[in-house]
């Protein structure tokens, strides 16, 4: 198995995080809750082995993606998850999110492309 950390140094959860503060939008999140699972290697590897897992391993690993635009930048952002920050919002506050996201990301263009770089966990492990 594998899966991007979705913890406070994604690039979705940053970019979003900025827009939510920017557009004064903290009240809407205020019992939102936090959809992803989130956790250590440590916790993810005790995890598996107390299902049954043998013969686990779990590595974090520093993966990097660079866009060329902030488009190919966004569309990876909302495969992630931007959707879901958009559930508490009204229409009109979800069309302004987005598109607020979007300028964030041409602002966060260097002239060769939109870095991200983020943690994933990968796991292997074998079950009689």
């Amino acid at each position: 198995m594998q899966f991007p950390l979705l913890n406070d140094h994604h690039p979705l959860v940053t970019h979003v995080q900025k827009v939510i503060h920017l557009l004064n939008l903290e009240s809407y999140y205020y019992k939102w809750r936090f959809p992803w699972f989130v956790t250590t290697a440590r916790d993810y590897l005790a995890l598996l082995q107390s299902v049954g897992y043998q013969s686990t391993m779990v590595k974090k690993v520093q993966t990097s993606f660079r866009f060329k635009a902030a488009s190919e930048a966004y569309d990876f952002l909302d495969t992630v998850g931007v959707g879901l920050y958009l559930t508490p919002l009204e229409v009109a506050q979800s069309q302004c999110f987005k598109q607020r996201l979007y300028e964030e990301l041409e602002r966060a263009n260097t002239g060769e492309g939109i870095h991200f770089q983020f943690e994933r966990i990968f796991a292997l492990g074998s079950v009689s």
